[in-house]
């Protein structure tokens, strides 16, 4: 892959993930500033190191299945995120989205790395699957 290619690569990726997980963010009840500018950084700060960690690997490498790859990469990322949001929740306010409250979930807003784990769980799930939906156009 060219250094351009790559750039499009990181680029587009990105792009996808911080439309699709913004807009799930609102639709989960993330209303402030701070609590997107959360998502964003999140995003920010582990969908480029996935998406270059996964070329790296598969051009150096090569014959590596792409779902052993992606599946401890996305983890990882899902962690991070979730440590970010867990340092950020009073930006969050991941305890007053109704996704917590209002559903068979409500039990863990006493618990919020659990309730951050959660939150990322979502984002990440529905931001990969969208991917790999763009990814089959």
């Amino acid at each position: 892959m060219s250094v351009s290619g790559l750039i499009l690569t990181v680029s587009l990726s990105l792009f996808i993930t911080e439309l699709v997980e913004l807009a799930l963010a609102l639709l989960l009840g993330v209303r402030n500033m701070d609590g997107l500018l959360s998502v964003f950084l999140a995003n920010l700060m582990t969908n480029p190191a996935v998406v270059l960690t996964y070329v790296a690997v598969r051009f150096y490498i090569g014959s590596v299945p792409a779902e052993s790859l992606l599946l401890p990469l996305e983890i990882a990322a899902v962690i991070a995120e979730a440590l970010l949001y867990l340092m950020r929740k009073k930006n969050l306010l991941l305890n007053e989205l109704p996704i917590f409250n209002a559903s068979g979930l409500s039990g863990i807003t006493q618990k919020p790395f659990l309730m951050a784990l959660v939150f990322s769980v979502i984002l990440n799930a529905v931001s990969y699957f969208s991917g790999v939906l763009v990814s089959m156009i």
